[in-house]
């Protein structure tokens, strides 16, 4: 007869090394038998990306990359009985539990009754194992809400949510109560079968939001270039069967006399094979193309991304922007980057050869708005010393805006300046596009 392993008393470096090799579900099972194994592991340093909470039939919490992993881990809160109620529901007290590593086939399932802990108990548990305070995502699924949306932001309590995100069948009426009760959320996915006319919730496109997706390679919307104006969020992110080039242009021209003010980075999905003309897209907006091999840097959401590259148009203010076509996997796309006002390094490649640098290649004809169509070496020089000086020394103004000088990419070594107030590029957004090619 075998007698138990007192495991808690092993010492802490070999107890956190049977710990680490046992997979995340049987952790979160061993962190609900008493308070000390809770702080056993949580004493393991144990990091996730994010948790995210589904309203669906039932609520599900559902943990994103542990442990280098791809797959998610899902928790399933089950009632006591099918709730037959008149809903909306308040969130109930679960009966049964489930949690499961998300793979085809499921793996790692464990079921057992609920140790007596509310929804609310279960997600703060998981935020205080795995150092995660925030609600990465809050889904809604079904056409009507099952919950009452008062109760659902009990369950949540404090915790700040990132992204109000509706899915699959999830209805208008449903969107538009989430959003009256979770009004701080500054990021918005719509990309359910109930959402797929934006001229129905033209209320939604007005927000002052960070970040608004509107459709998804499964479900395309049908959006004008109505609807597109009236957006006001900083990145937005449209995959629609009715999105044309002809359209993109319009809406780049509306851009270029004072539209969408505050959109930093827009992204055009073209699905069902369709193809970006880049003659229609830029017809009429007296763009200047930016070779491939001319790379230009920007920091966005703690990432630096690179745009090589382009097309930049200018808007009447004398903003800059950037269009870009690409493709990822089957699917082509127009990116539109903003360059606005905000801190970060410049670089300017250089080397022995550039006192004998062609004006061309810094400083392009007619590229200066406004100015002279024909200047002698002497006077590109000029421009290129003083953008030079006016780096170095730290001025308040944009060296990108106020020059207009395209950053060379054949020279070989380099030197930075740091400026306090330049303008930067800003760009990427959700995760389905942030692996830009």
């Amino acid at each position: 007869m075998s007698s138990a392993f007192p495991l808690l008393r092993l010492p802490k470096k070999a107890l956190h090394h049977v710990l680490y090799s046992i997979d995340y579900v049987d952790i979160v099972s061993f962190s609900l038998a008493s308070n000390k194994t809770k702080e056993v592991v949580k004493s393991l340093n144990l990091k996730i990306n994010d948790i995210n909470l589904k309203i669906d039939n039932i609520i599900i919490i559902q943990i994103d990359a542990f442990r280098n992993s791809p797959s998610q881990m899902l928790w399933y809160f089950y009632p006591e009985n099918n709730n037959d109620r008149i809903e909306p529901i308040p969130i109930y007290m679960p009966a049964r539990v489930m949690g499961m590593r998300d793979t085809i086939p499921p793996q790692n399932i464990v079921k057992y009754r609920n140790p007596g802990l509310t929804i609310r108990e279960w997600l703060a548990h998981f935020q205080y194992i795995f150092f995660s305070s925030k609600i990465h995502s809050l889904y809604f699924t079904r056409e009507t809400c099952k919950f009452d949306m008062s109760s659902v932001k009990e369950t949540i309590g404090g915790s700040e949510i990132g992204t109000l995100r509706f899915y699959d069948s999830c209805g208008l009426e449903c969107a538009q109560m989430a959003l009256r009760q979770f009004p701080s959320v500054k990021c918005l996915s719509a990309g359910s079968r109930g959402l797929e006319d934006p001229s129905m919730y033209r209320n939604i496109l007005i927000q002052n939001l960070d970040m608004l997706v509107l459709g998804e390679p499964t479900t395309s919307i049908r959006i004008g270039l109505d609807e597109m104006l009236l957006i006001n969020s900083k990145e937005i992110y449209a995959c629609s069967s009715t999105i044309t080039n002809k359209g993109i242009n319009r809406f780049l021209k509306h851009w270029m006399n004072g539209s969408n003010p505050r959109m930093e980075v827009v992204n055009f999905d073209f699905p069902n094979g369709r193809f970006p003309d880049k003659d229609v897209l830029l017809k009429g907006t007296n763009y200047h193309e930016i070779l491939s091999n001319q790379v230009r840097r920007y920091k966005r959401h703690e990432k630096i991304i690179v745009v090589k590259g382009g097309y930049d148009i200018r808007r009447m203010d004398g903003t800059l922007g950037t269009v870009t076509i690409r493709q990822r996997l089957q699917i082509r796309f127009v990116l539109f980057f903003v360059w606005v006002q905000s801190s970060c390094k410049i670089r300017f490649k250089a080397d022995s050869r550039l006192a004998k640098w062609r004006k061309d290649a810094i400083f392009p004809e007619n590229y200066f708005s406004g100015g002279p169509k024909h200047e002698s070496h002497h006077q590109y020089s000029r421009y290129f010393n003083e953008l030079m000086r006016h780096l170095a020394s730290g001025a308040a103004h944009s060296p990108i805006s106020e020059f207009q000088g395209p950053e060379r990419d054949d020279r070989e070594s380099t030197e930075s300046f740091h400026d306090d107030n330049p303008s930067k590029l800003h760009s990427i957004g959700p995760s389905e596009v942030a692996a830009l090619p």
